[in-house]
């Protein structure tokens, strides 16, 4: 999954690394969907990343928002 064309944000949110997505929020990041990926926020939920997940809800992160 990590490669070319993923967002920062959601490498951030696979290896549960909540100081770099708290960096790359602050940066303008968002938890919108790439093109046939999940969103940050469902995958931090998926690797039981809590900590980044709470930052993100935190950050105004959608827990509507789809998968593109």
């Amino acid at each position: 999954m990590v490669g070319v064309g993923v967002p920062p944000l959601l490498v951030a949110c696979l290896f549960g690394d909540t100081q770099l997505a708290e960096i790359l929020i602050a940066a303008g990041a968002t938890n919108k969907a790439a093109a046939e990926m999940t969103t940050p926020l469902v995958l931090c939920s998926m690797r039981n990343a809590a900590s980044t997940a709470s930052r993100l809800l935190a950050n105004g992160a959608d827990v509507h928002a789809v998968s593109g």
